[in-house]
């Protein structure tokens, strides 16, 4: 041990005498262990830690499915909940439903998520509130007096402290309740949640149509997933026996909650990200192997003479091991500072597409991952170093003089494939990129169904007890809308219940009273909308059959509906939809089609919707409206018209998620440009690290052939020869690294294949346009030293 320490005091010295090359080492190594690092913060958050919760392995999400309809996770009925939570043996539940509310009073009226949830939520999730307490069962039950728990975000902002809270009323969509408890600091679940109240759900055996809830479950102790499973099918079909019309052809799932809470695709991009920051690291490596490589031939006689006095190869190997061991901790050292700082920046990049993300952190798991890193780095780049000291022998040594002696040709051997090997491993990433760009261009630009440029976007929230009926509701939009279309600039508005690739999208089961190509009683599973007159023309959305919505005079017949193309052929696939009639689920009033829409893409820019319904806004209010204003120029100038137009109206209701239409069609694209940015910051640090190689072996070169190339010059070679001499070198290496790039990029691509839209993995443009910049890098690389070479003085080089 004394002589190991005594080893890595030695090599510090030496480090420390060359501090311009190892800080060049400790650079490269940092960059690469803290993106590493980052990364895997990242994905311990997301995929690999245990969830923030008790006993998170015995925590379920419960969804409603309908196989005879393709519907695998749904949400569900507050009646099913009960009825679920009167019969579990071997699970407890409990339910949720995230709200957009608005929170008045005093202060100014703001919009805040709140989760209604029942009273054995928290219990369930082992929450405790800091501050106070949770909800009591009688608090949960209908007619209870009006609670709630805020987060401790919301109690400091309002109140200035969660003590100063407790007691205090909030007004929460025009209704007072008074706050009971605070929790911890950061704790926003679900979904950035500030506020938490109770559900006081009411039995009704005959409503099992509105599915909105939110069902979780925990197992009882001993209890597996396939036990619960059982229960929950056998109790699922006992209420569709009890209650066909309703529950028809519906059962229930239950799934681990962390696979509910974090997508598949989430999982699968992170794991992406991971192995390419992984590789950029192993180019890393094989740089800095390249530079301890050079390093070790330089001190080849120093360690010829050592070994002639004495010093056997072991000790030889051991100070080597201290040298790169001391250089990989202070790399570890760097990434983890780095990573601190990186994992902050991910974080808030991929708030909104990586669930769980906002707990990353460089904690002590992640710093032992750093340690094994450093492990693994030490050895990958001391391993080349090591074998040419064991490979050095004193006689031939010794015999050896001058410079060329002390470069050996199995050096630059190796040291060639080293570069080839980083050039191959940044084609294949930069190939990965390439592919991931031009798919986020394609998503990008897929056609809509609608056009979003030189649209404003503006959402309000309508309490029931600011307008408590349909005609109220109604008379105060038709206002708003008037005066925000007499604003300068506005070319025309209207309003919806949701916006196109927005949150909120709500399906909804229909059905025909006529002959329609469904079963009959069968009902067919919809997104809808509640729109207004003048949104299909905002949005130009075409209207390919029948007309638009038209303003209605008071008491006119408002029961009308617009179905988009797919709901038409759906159920009428050979004959015009227009002037037949659909119920809202298998009983409701019927609705007259007065109108065919384009398809859209609401849900996500992937695939255009399915079947959808629009509803004209003077049948149904609804809580939630969006505003979407078209304008002759910028859209921003139609926010303070759409302020001041809901402000006349009603001072209270405030507007929130301010911003263009082009903004929500970017913010869809959010995780494939998150996945996409992140590759090609990998595979550019790749690229360049490669170059820097290429420059090493190159520079390499020319040192260790300098005689020669004099010897060249005075024989009547010009500099041109010498460059091209040199730029063939690069050429070859380039040449050969890239064809194994590509064969690596290909056998990579089918597990980026699930990542991509429109774009095929082998897509050749792509690889030709990321071979070519290669070659680029690669000669930009080969560039100094061929100049460095055509400048070798002959004479002084011979001498």
């Amino acid at each position: 041990m004394n002589s190991f320490l005594y080893d890595l005091r030695l090599a510090l010295r030496r480090l420390a005498q060359q501090w311009r090359f190892s800080i060049t080492v400790v650079a490269i190594l940092g960059l690469g262990i803290g993106a590493s690092v980052a990364v895997f913060s990242l994905m311990d958050a997301v995929a690999l830690r245990d969830l923030p919760f008790s006993d998170p392995d015995r925590l379920v999400r419960i969804y409603s499915t309908n196989p005879g309809r393709n519907i695998q996770f749904f949400s569900t009925s507050a009646t099913d909940f009960l009825d679920w939570q009167q019969q579990a043996r071997t699970f407890d539940v409990a339910a949720m439903e995230l709200l957009s509310e608005t929170l008045t009073g005093e202060a100014e009226p703001a919009r805040v998520r709140v989760a209604a949830v029942t009273q054995g939520f928290a219990p369930m999730l082992g929450i405790e509130p800091r501050w106070g307490r949770w909800f009591t069962p009688e608090e949960d039950a209908p007619g209870a007096s009006q609670t709630a728990v805020l987060s401790y975000e919301l109690a400091r902002d309002r109140f200035g402290s969660p003590d100063d809270a407790l007691g205090q009323d909030v007004e929460i969509n025009g209704l007072r309740r008074k706050v009971v408890g605070v929790v911890a600091p950061g704790f926003r679940f679900p979904h950035g949640a500030d506020l938490w109240r109770t559900q006081n759900l009411v039995y009704s055996p005959g409503n099992r149509d509105n599915r909105e809830l939110d069902v979780f479950g925990k197992m009882h102790p001993g209890v597996t997933l396939p036990q619960a499973q059982i229960e929950l099918e056998a109790t699922a079909a006992a209420i569709e026996r009890d209650y066909p019309d309703k529950n028809a052809g519906w059962s229930a799932r239950a799934d681990g909650l962390r696979s509910a809470l974090v997508p598949e695709s989430v999982e699968s991009g992170l794991s992406m990200i991971f192995g390419a920051v992984l590789l950029v690291l192993l180019i890393a490596c094989f740089n800095v192997a390249g530079l301890l490589l050079a390093r070790a031939d330089r001190r080849r006689r120093e360690m010829v003479v050592q070994t002639a006095l004495g010093a056997s190869r072991a000790r030889l190997l051991r100070q080597a091991f201290a040298e790169t061991l001391a250089l990989a901790a202070a790399g570890a050292s760097t990434g983890a500072l780095l990573a601190v700082w990186f994992v902050a920046a991910a974080a808030a990049f991929a708030a909104d597409t990586a669930p769980l993300a906002e707990l990353a952190r460089v904690d002590l798991r992640a710093l032992a991952f750093a340690a094994a890193l450093t492990v693994v780095v030490a050895f990958l780049t001391g391993l080349a170093p090591a074998m040419r000291i064991s490979g050095v022998k004193v006689a031939d040594s010794l015999r050896e003089s001058g410079r060329t002696a002390s470069a050996g040709r199995s050096t630059q051997r190796f040291r060639r494939v080293l570069a080839v090997a980083q050039l191959a491993v940044s084609l294949a990433l930069l190939v990965g990129a390439g592919l991931l760009i031009e798919s986020l261009r394609r998503l990008e630009h897929a056609p809509l169904g609608f056009q979003p440029d030189s649209v404003m976007t503006a959402t309000v929230a309508a309490s029931r007890e600011a307008l408590p009926s349909q005609e109220r509701w109604t008379a105060f939009f038709q206002q708003t809308l008037e005066r925000i279309r007499q604003a300068p600039g506005v070319v025309s508005a209207g309003l919806s219940s949701g916006l196109p690739l927005s949150t909120g999208n709500t399906s909804i089961n229909i059905s025909s009273p006529e002959p329609s190509a469904l079963d009959p009683g069968a009902t067919l599973q919809t997104y809808w909308r509640v729109v207004s007159p003048g949104f299909f023309e905002t949005l130009r959305i075409p209207i390919l059959e029948g007309e638009s919505f038209r303003d209605l005079a008071p008491g006119a017949d408002a029961a009308q509906v617009i179905l988009s193309q797919a709901a038409a052929r759906a159920l009428w696939p050979n004959e015009s939809a227009v002037g037949r009639q659909i119920r809202i689920g298998s009983s409701g009033s019927a609705l007259r089609i007065v109108g065919v829409a384009d398809d859209v893409r609401q849900r996500n820019l992937e695939a255009f919707a399915g079947p959808g319904i629009y509803v004209h806004y003077a049948y149904w209010g609804w809580g939630v409206a969006s505003f979407a204003v078209r304008t002759s120029g910028d859209p921003t100038t139609a926010v303070a018209s759409i302020r001041e137009a809901v402000a006349g109206l009603d001072p209270n209701m405030p507007l929130f998620d301010v911003k263009p239409m082009r903004a929500l069609v970017s913010d869809a694209a959010g995780q494939a440009r998150f996945q996409s940015l992140l590759l090609t910051g990998f595979a550019a640090a790749a690229a360049l690290l490669a170059a820097v190689g290429l420059y090493g072996v190159l520079a390499f070169m020319i040192e260790q052939r300098r005689g020669e190339l004099a010897l060249r010059l005075a024989v009547g070679a010009t500099w041109a020869d010498i460059q091209r001499l040199v730029l063939g070198n690069a050429v070859r290496l380039w040449a050969v690294g890239a064809a194994a790039g590509l064969l690596l990029a290909w056998t990579l691509s089918r597990w980026i294949q699930t990542f991509l839209y429109d774009v095929a993995p082998t897509d050749p443009t792509v690889y030709a346009a990321v071979t070519a910049l290669l070659a680029l890098v690669a000669l930009a690389a080969a560039w100094l030293p061929a100049r460095r070479a055509a400048r070798v003085d002959p004479a002084t080089a011979l001498r």
